[in-house]
Parts: structure tokens; sequence; C-alpha cells
């Protein structure tokens, strides 16, 4: 048995352990009698005791302590009043007045020891539990997300001037330029413009200019960075820029001129990017488009919409031809595509919560702007590689050789192959999920190739981005709302302004100097950048998903005792997930609640009953009820409906 020495920071579960994330290496494991010394998210120093396969921590320095947390109060049964953190931990709160059921953010005064609880007080009362948008405060506060703009910025604000001057920049308010974008968008990062041409298409991607707005080092900057990135929540956004910025001066409104970062690609009749150039441009867009306007145009040949934008109907039909061309090399490259049903959710204008939740179809005209998008990023990832320009890249790795064994392990169970060997591609995996499609087992092999996909992040080195199949990608269409953009537009912009890379710049007055001398970002800056964008977008992931749970639980609410049909779309060791039919919403099944022992079956994503062999498999149908509603972790708990001791 070996020791060694690691720091990280902790993560406590709702079954009271723990466990710290290690890069490269499997978590290691805090068991209750360790965790219940910690708080979620404190830095500890542990002693890792490797044992019987698995790495087990013991805590011999907490290095740095959490000062604030928020949560609901609760009072038990001597009305002493508490907030539990993590389903686990319980915090006594001193000094409370109120009724319960406010919640609050608080600082601590003691900490957790083996049998001591902590102790806090209060700082702010952010609301009751029912108070609108209150899910949003909870879920900023709890994930440390800033939300208020500094005085500071906003003083820096007042010094930027809305004249637009074109007098340096490619003038292209004459091009039909178009925005398309969901009825309730008012931040418009991107507007496209398409001809065919004798060789194939020209299409033209405009990009907010925010970097001509946003000078690195400023006040504004530093605050973008911090964000990180746009936060939405189901019914709120906290903006990475000031509103200002974002829903007003780079927002490419119709009508209004903008600065903007243009890129032009002439591209073949078999959809290959042939050239591209970027430049700084001004535009006017001609129309803001809805999804909803462009799918009645082009899939329904709606007349009266037609007719209200036919100034650039032409243009659009241009756009859906080569459309259709990169949707097939899309498939043809073998790009990944999961099969998931998305919601369209509908509010109380009164209380922010959920009125209804329906599925919702994309349509053409959203993929449409996705590949638009593609196109550009690939173009701007291309740019920074062949110049050798340090920046940002998209990473998506391809699935660690542990993962992908254990996936062909699986998928050999039920009678199929992986092919590849040891150079499995995307393209293999892309040709399962389409023989899955045709299968009743469908959702449990997706589900098995999703699970074995590591997350994507930012990274300064190109790894490729294994999910949609290209050698080198970046972002850079969406600056408005994500840090990772702007950093990219930033390096373009230095390669316009220096007198290299003519063959992927176009200017209106000749550049000056090298690129190195005209960019300033250097590499250990650029890398701890990137460590932080990726950790802001996780942030924003698991903060934008907390308060939908608890949307979700406020809706399902009076809902207890009815009877719906869903379907079973996950399976873990003690319970089974079931999604709506109704709503894209999911509850949860435990095993114990079922009259039979189930066996959880991993690797033939079924779990059976030792005793009547019944068998339930992902992507099963099972009619249930809602049993009730834990608004403390946001879960729901179904009870599957039996008949004759058969599920129906």
């Amino acid at each position: 048995m070996s020791k060694r020495m690691v720091t990280g920071k902790v993560t406590i579960t709702s079954r009271g352990y723990g466990y710290i994330e290690v890069k490269d290496e499997q978590d290691i494991y805090l068991q209750k009698n360790q965790a219940v010394r910690v708080l979620n998210g404190e830095l500890v120093e542990v002693e890792v005791h490797e044992k019987e396969g698995r790495s087990r921590g013991v805590i011999t320095k907490i290095i740095e302590r959490k000062k604030e947390s928020v949560g609901k109060v609760l009072a038990d049964r001597n009305g002493e009043h508490y907030v539990q953190l993590n389903n686990f931990q319980k915090i006594k709160i001193l000094g409370y007045q109120g009724k319960g059921a406010d919640i609050i953010r608080f600082k601590f005064t003691k900490y957790p020891e083996i049998k001591e609880r902590a102790e806090a007080e209060i700082v702010e009362v952010l609301g009751h539990e029912n108070s609108p948008k209150i899910e949003n405060k909870l879920a900023i506060f709890k994930h440390e997300i800033p939300h208020v703009f500094p005085t500071i910025v906003k003083n820096e604000l007042k010094k930027i001037t809305r004249n637009i001057n074109a007098e340096d920049r490619f003038d292209f308010r004459d091009l039909n330029f178009v925005t398309i974008d969901g009825e309730d968008s008012r931040d418009f990062d991107d507007a496209v413009y398409t001809k065919t041409s004798d060789f194939g298409w020209e299409l033209y991607v405009a990009i907010a200019d925010v970097g001509h707005y946003v000078e690195k080092g400023s006040q504004l900057d530093q605050e973008s960075i911090s964000r990180g990135n746009s936060v939405y929540f189901p019914n709120e956004v906290i903006p990475m820029l000031p509103e200002y910025l974002s829903n007003d001066l780079c927002s490419l409104r119709p009508n209004e001129d903008r600065y903007s970062m243009v890129v032009k690609m002439n591209i073949s009749k078999k959809g290959t990017i042939k050239s591209f150039k970027f430049m700084n441009a001004v535009i006017n867009s001609k129309a803001r488009l809805t999804y909803n306007q462009v799918s009645a145009m082009l899939d329904d040949e709606d007349e009266k919409t037609i007719n209200q934008f036919s100034h650039i109907y032409k243009d659009l039909k241009s756009f859906e031809s080569l459309y259709q061309i990169l949707k097939n090399n899309k498939s043809a490259r073998g790009a990944l595509e999961f099969e998931k049903r998305e919601n369209k959710i509908t509010f109380d204008e009164t209380n922010y919560k959920i009125k209804n939740v329906e599925f919702y179809q994309r349509k053409d005209s959203h993929k449409m702007i996705e590949e638009a998008m593609l196109c550009a990023n690939i173009c701007a990832a291309k740019l920074l590689s062949k110049l050798k320009i340090n920046s940002v890249y998209r990473v998506h790795e391809k699935p660690a050789e542990q993962k992908l064994e254990g996936v062909k392990e699986i998928l050999k169970n039920i009678g199929l192959t992986l092919r590849g060997g040891d150079q499995t591609k995307t393209l293999h995996f892309k040709k399962m999920l389409d023989l899955a499609s045709k299968r009743n087992d469908k959702e449990f092999i997706q589900s098995t190739i999703l699970k074995s996909m590591p997350r994507a992040t930012y990274q300064v080195e190109n790894k490729g981005h294994f999910g949609l199949a290209y050698e080198e990608y970046t972002h850079f269409t969406s600056p408005i709302r994500r840090y990772s953009d702007l950093l990219v537009h930033r390096a373009i912009k230095a390669v316009i302004a220096s007198n290299e890379g003519d063959k992927y710049v176009a200017r209106k007055s000749a550049g000056k100097g090298k690129i190195k001398e005209v960019y300033s970002y250097d590499i250990n800056e650029l890398e701890m950048v990137a460590r932080h964008i990726s950790m802001t977008e996780r942030r924003a992931d698991s903060a934008s998903n907390e308060v939908y749970d608890s949307l979700k639980c406020h809706f399902l609410a009076d809902k207890i005792g009815q009877v719906f049909n869903g379907k079973i779309t996950h399976l873990t060791q003690n319970a089974l997930f079931v999604e709506f039919d109704d709503f894209v919403l999911e509850g949860i099944v435990s095993y114990v609640d079922l009259p039979d022992y189930f066996i959880y079956l991993e690797d033939k994503g079924k779990i059976k009953g030792r005793k009547s062999k019944k068998e339930f498999k992902l992507g099963d149908n099972v009619k249930f009820k809602i049993a009730k509603i834990n608004n403390e972790t946001n879960k729901v708990y179904l009870k599957l409906i039996w008949e004759r001791k058969k599920i129906i």
C-alpha cells in the first residue's frame, strides 16, 4: 500500500461522502468521517492511500475554508433553525427571527467537526422561497457568479462613443445581411449573407465587433474575464457584457450601422471552403428574422411571410441550398449528433414560475445558422493554426482508452462491433449511432457512447474536435456572450493590423509590422484564461441546471398523485430516471420502491427483478404517478403503476 499527498477541492455528495478530482486520474474518495469535517468547494490537502484499486484520502490540512454560502432556512423538532447543504450537512443559523422558508446568504462563524455542527449568521435575506426569480438568486450566490457591474465599469462605459466611422473598414452596408434568432433573443451576435457564384457560393458571416469596444486590460475587460460567459437561466440572463453593449451597441440590430468582424468564404459546389478572408467591416442588417419566420418561408412557402421579406428571400434560398450541401458533408464527415428532446418553456408573467413545458422540434432554420457558424469557426481556427498564433481552441478530445474499451465491450455484449481497432475515429461512432437508430435498444447504445465522451474545454494547444470531426476548431462567433470568442477576435485583429497573413485577411489600408509586434498575449497568460473560462462554462451549466430543476419542482407540485406516461432515459445503481411524455421533464424511481429486488446490469442497460425476472431497460415506456417532491434537493420522485403485479 503506497501513500502520496494531493491538493484539491472537495465535492460533497448527498450521501455524505466526498471526493477530490485530480486531472488525468481517478477521483480520490473521502469516507464520511473525513467528508464531515469540510464543506463543499473547500481546498484541502490529503494523504492518499491506494487500496484494492481505489484511492482513499485522509485530510491532513484544510488550506482554504469557505467563508459564505446560501440556502433555505428550515427548523428542526426543537425549533432550531438550520440550512441543509448537499442534502447532508446541517448548518445552525444563529439569530434568525423569521418564520422559515427564507432563502438567506450567511457567513460561517464555526466550521464542522466530526461530532459538531457548523454555525453561521445571516448576511442577507434574499427572499422567500416562492419569491419571483428566487431560484436565480440562490444559484448566483451558491456558484459565486458575478452579477453586478462595478461602478468603475459603468464609468468606463460612459466614455464609449456611438459614432460609426467606416473610413478604415470594409463597407458592407449595402449587402443583405440578416440575423436569424429565437423570438426572445435580444443580443444579436451574428448576421449572415449568402449569394450563389459560378464556383458555388459566397458566404459572409458578420460577428459583433466586441473587441473594438472592450480593450484588453480595461476594467470592462477584467469584468468580462471574471464572468467568462453569459449565464442563461430559463427566465433570465446574467450577461457577460453590460446591456448597453450586449443588447445595444454591439448587437447587430436591424437597420442600424454596426461595427463587425466579417469572414467571407468562397465555398465550392461540393461544400468545400476553398478560401476565406477576415476583415474589419461595417454592416447594416436588413432584417431581424426568427427561426419560425425562416421556416415559414423555406419549409412552408408561406406567401404572406415571403412577401414581408421579399427583399431578402432570394438570398435566403441561396443560403438554404448551401445548407443542404453542408448538412450532407457533416454526415459524411462523421460528426456526432445525439437525439434529444428539447423544451419550450412558458412562464407566468407575475411570479416567473413555469406555466407550461412543451416539446420543441428544432427546425432546419436553426441548423442553417449552426452550419454557417461552424464554417466561420473552422476558418478562424485554421488562421490561428497556420499562422501559429497563441490563442485558445475549442478542444473535444477522443474518449480515454479505458472508456473506449469499455464501450466496445458493452456493445460486444449486445452483438455489435465498434470498428476502428486502435484507431477508432468519430466516423466509426457515427456509423454506430446510425445503426442504433434502427434498433429497439437505441437509447442504451446512444447513452453508452455519450457517457464515454469527455467534456469539451478551452485549451491553448490545438487537439481538434472529436465530436465534430474537425482537426482544428475554435469559437469565434459569439463574443457578446463568450470571452473565448473575444480572445480569438483579438488574435485575428492583430493579423489584420500587421503586414502578415495576407492569405487569410483583407485590409482597407496597409498593415504595419509583424504579428508578434502588435499581439500582446503570451502562452502562459492564455493558459490561465483558458482554464478559467472552462471553469466558468461549467459553473454556468451547473447553475442553470439547478434553477431549471427548482422551477420543475414548483411546476409539478400541484400534480402529485396524477398519472403520466413516460420513457426510461437513464439507469444507475440505485434508481431509474423517467422523462414525461407530456413535458420535457425527468423524475426518479428508486429501486427500493419497486416490489422486487432489482439488479442493475450496467453492461446491458437494464435492471432485472430477482424473483419476478421482470426487466426494465433504457427506452422502455412506463406509466407512473408523482409520489413526492423534495424541494431541498430539487428531485421529483415517481412511483410506477402496477396491475396484477406487473408494470403497464
